[in-house]
């Protein structure tokens, strides 16, 4: 491993331990606010317990989630010690146990201002991706496929025609003959086979439209997680 790689990797580790250790401390703030309205809750309880308006088994059930609550604290307090204790092996700053870290609000709107980017980056990718461009054309000609049967629905009208050229005149005296014909068919009930196939179709049209979909959100998250990464 080479020392740029070696840099790249603890950075990296440097970063994950610094977010996890930030998420660690909201994570006790919360349990801290949890257990405060728990303990309020708990001396209600008490209180109409004594003016004789509740159950004993509204003060213990209280008392449970008091003590549910305050254990909540003292694993999330564990939790964020631990996380400093990597964070602070990782930059050799042992002292960091006895600070607070700060939001990194730079972060965010770093990130705001790369959204606009990261969008145009998915639709690069999607219309440089030949696989989505084949599963576009396959949904346009599967949608025009169901057309078909809808369209048999209508009459069908056929023209003929034939000419005819000899060079024995025969009886007529003419050396060219022609004729046109004109038919009309409709029909009108062909067992439903035509209300069938329209339904097998459609279906296979809307799953060529989810599959395209599909691809084209995997391209999305590919471009999101290599912008993260």
């Amino acid at each position: 491993m080479t020392a740029s790689e070696t840099r790249r990797r603890l950075a990296f580790e440097v970063c994950t331990a610094y977010l996890s250790t930030l998420s660690s401390q909201y994570l006790v703030e919360a349990a801290r606010h949890r257990f405060d309205y728990v303990r309020q809750a708990l001396e209600a309880a008490q209180a109409r317990f004594k003016a004789g308006l509740v159950s004993s088994n509204d003060v213990t059930q209280a008392q449970l989630e008091y003590a549910t609550a305050e254990l909540g604290i003292t694993q999330a307090e564990g939790q964020i010690k631990n996380n400093l204790l990597q964070l602070g092996y990782l930059v050799n700053e042992p002292e960091i146990i006895n600070k607070t870290l700060a939001s990194p609000d730079f972060l965010i709107k770093a990130s705001e201002e790369s959204f606009a980017e990261a969008k145009q980056l998915v639709a690069e990718a999607q219309a440089r991706r030949l696989d989505i461009s084949s599963l576009k054309y396959h949904y346009q000609a599967l949608q025009a496929l169901s057309l078909i049967p809808t369209l048999s629905y209508l009459p069908s009208l056929n023209f003929t025609g034939q000419l005819r050229y000899t060079n024995q005149p025969g009886l007529t005296g003419r050396v060219i003959n022609w004729n046109l014909g004109i038919s009309l068919s409709w029909n009108l009930f062909d067992g439903f086979n035509r209300e069938a196939t329209y339904r097998i179709s459609k279906a296979l049209a809307v799953e060529a439209d989810l599959n395209l979909k599909a691809a084209l959100r995997r391209v999305e998250v590919d471009v999101e997680d290599a912008l993260v990464a």
